[in-house]
């Protein structure tokens, strides 16, 4: 195996640990190549609210040979890892990312290619589009994912009405289903309410 530089499997079996529904491994126990191997220390970093804290001591009852040195990056955590990147120097063996990934496909050859790995055979406990938001456009697998990102939309009926927009729950999310109609849908409210709308 590699050295340690960026051992993203381990993200891997993190997110797993609260991504899938069952057990990612038989009997709640590491593979025999995990467990048999001498305890070694990892980094994480990772921004606040983004990995719960039950889930990393899951996480360490999991994988009971692997010290887990988690960093709670305050601040601006993509500015940081990125600089970290660049320099080669300082970087966590671990790291949670966000939907702007994207953003370190430059740094592509500091991160494992998780298929080479064994992750395909877990691709179906995933979602195909969120999956994929892990491969790189070379077809290199750079991480797993940690969640879906739901969003939703909570409004006022009486205001939306007021201001001539579908009121009905289903309505408006036939209506307002992209960011652009949700910014147009912002300016006829703030256009038509006035300072009641904000």
């Amino acid at each position: 195996m590699k050295t340690v530089r960026w051992l993203v499997l381990c993200l891997a079996f993190l997110t797993m640990i609260s991504g899938c529904s069952g057990s990612l491994f038989s009997g709640n126990q590491p593979p025999e190549e995990l467990s048999n191997r001498k305890r070694i220390t990892l980094t994480l970093w990772y921004w606040n609210r983004s990995i719960d804290d039950e889930l990393l001591a899951r996480a360490e009852k999991q994988f009971p040979n692997i010290e887990l040195k988690t960093q709670k990056i305050g601040g601006d955590f993509k500015a940081k890892l990125k600089t970290t990147l660049a320099a080669r120097s300082g970087e966590p063996d671990i790291v949670a990312l966000n939907d702007w990934m994207v953003e370190l496909f430059p740094s592509a050859d500091r991160f494992y290619d998780l298929r080479e790995l064994g992750a395909d055979r877990l691709k179906d406990q995933y979602l195909e589009w969120k999956w994929n938001q892990g491969i790189m456009p070379d077809g290199k697998m750079i991480a797993f994912p940690m969640d879906t990102g739901p969003t939703a939309l909570f409004y006022r009926s009486d205001l939306f009405e007021q201001a001539g927009l579908p009121s009905d729950p289903e309505e408006v999310s036939a209506s307002i289903r992209t960011w652009d109609e949700y910014m147009a849908a912002g300016e006829q409210l703030q256009q038509k309410l006035g300072s009641r709308s904000f």
